[in-house]
């Protein structure tokens, strides 16, 4: 399956992690001369590649170094859209919807071995802050600790951190037990919500498709219903709908379509349901690749359109 590139409002950085993210054997054979600290070669010019890298940490850094020292609660700054439908509540689901989108586009590199020496002693840092920020966010004695059910966006929310875990397994494999029962203890108490019939359905569909990878009791028919329904909802030239009505915006970069991508890859390991979808999904995808490229500009912008997008006025 082709991976899409997101660019999330709300997690802005999943466009730079994606780029981070590749084609690290050939940064490292570019490598000449004596190593030198990660802002020297971004001021010299040396690579896109570190220039990105800086971009990462700059906008990682204030989530993942404040949750593994337990004062991201302290520190994090309570903003809301002057257009968001219920401020006090997306208040208090702000820190995990932070944490889950934080680590869910940084997963990928997470997950990589290899680069310079400064990439890898920069991984290597953001891997222990996130396992410290797992432990903060699942232990209630925690300042940082995090509910799952305080409200529906948390479905949402915890979705995101399932699919960060998926793509980077170090994380869960170093992640320790006793958080890892912790971890899906909360997953579950997302079951409550029910999804909203849009792309909502793929968020109950990828918790259940983790906890089917890591061998827990799972629902298959939550994977089923979201699947199927999505499967009515293509539209043609690379595109689903959001839902009944189609919305010309970033959402099938945002969910529709990493997200089928992920819940398809988990549960065609366990079982063949998906086969025959499974290959229309590729030449989806590859067509909708197609269409995005063609979108950027010549500054490297997308267009501004539909919702959740960066925009500024």
């Amino acid at each position: 399956m082709i991976k899409q590139t997101e660019m999330c409002l709300r997690n802005f950085l999943l466009l730079f992690i994606f780029f981070i993210a590749f084609d690290v054997t050939a940064l490292a054979q570019k490598k000449k001369g004596k190593s030198q600290p990660v802002t020297q070669q971004i001021e010299s010019g040396k690579t896109d590649r570190l220039f990105w890298l800086a971009q990462m940490d700059k906008m990682v850094k204030p989530v993942l170094y404040n949750l593994a020292n337990d004062s991201l609660r302290v520190n994090m700054p309570q903003i809301v859209s002057i257009r968001s439908d219920n401020p006090e509540n997306r208040k208090k689901v702000a820190y995990l919807e932070v944490f889950s989108r934080t680590l869910c586009g940084v997963a990928p590199w997470l997950q990589l071995e290899g680069g310079s020496a400064e990439e890898v002693l920069l991984r290597d840092q953001y891997r222990s802050w996130t396992i410290k920020a797992m432990q903060h966010a699942l232990d209630s004695t925690s300042k940082d600790f995090m509910r799952f059910d305080v409200n529906p966006q948390q479905l949402v929310d915890a979705s995101f951190l399932a699919f960060g875990l998926l793509r980077a397994p170090w994380i869960w494999e170093h992640l320790g037990a006793d958080n890892q029962r912790l971890f899906v203890e909360s997953l579950k108490t997302t079951r409550r919500f029910r999804p909203s019939f849009s792309n909502w359905l793929l968020f109950s569909a990828l918790i259940e498709a983790f906890l089917c990878d890591h061998g827990y009791e799972w629902d298959p028919m939550r994977v089923e219903f979201a699947v199927r329904q999505m499967e009515q909802w293509y539209v043609g030239d690379g595109m689903y709908t959001d839902g009944p009505s189609f919305a010309f915006d970033y959402y099938n970069s945002y969910v529709i379509q990493p997200y089928l991508a992920a819940i398809l890859d988990v549960i065609s390991k366990k079982k063949n349901s998906y086969a025959g979808f499974m290959a229309q999904f590729d030449k989806i995808t590859k067509r909708y690749a197609e269409i995005q490229e063609r979108l950027i500009n010549t500054d490297g912008s997308f267009p501004v359109t539909g919702r959740s997008i960066v925009r500024l006025v």
